[in-house]
């Protein structure tokens, strides 16, 4: 979850700066292979330790303002 967050801020930093240079809209697609972090971020599912609802709760704000354009799940991959 927390590498994913960082993941997440990382690429919206780079799409920022990208628009800022060039003007353009770049769309952020977030990736995981992680069943749980992919339904805790998509659904109402609730996580029990709380060192990660913060991180949880800024995925899902960023979703919710349209900051990523989707969170994605390869399902073959998914524990």
């Amino acid at each position: 979850v927390m590498a994913f967050a960082d993941g997440m801020d990382y690429g919206l930093a780079v799409r920022e700066d990208i628009d800022r240079m060039t003007g353009w809209k770049l769309k952020v697609k977030m990736f995981t292979d992680s069943k749980s972090l992919f339904d805790v971020t998509t659904r109402n599912n609730t996580m029990e330790e709380k060192g990660l609802i913060v991180d949880i709760r800024a995925i899902r704000e960023a979703c919710a303002r349209m900051d990523i354009d989707a969170v994605e799940c390869d399902f073959f991959a998914c524990n």
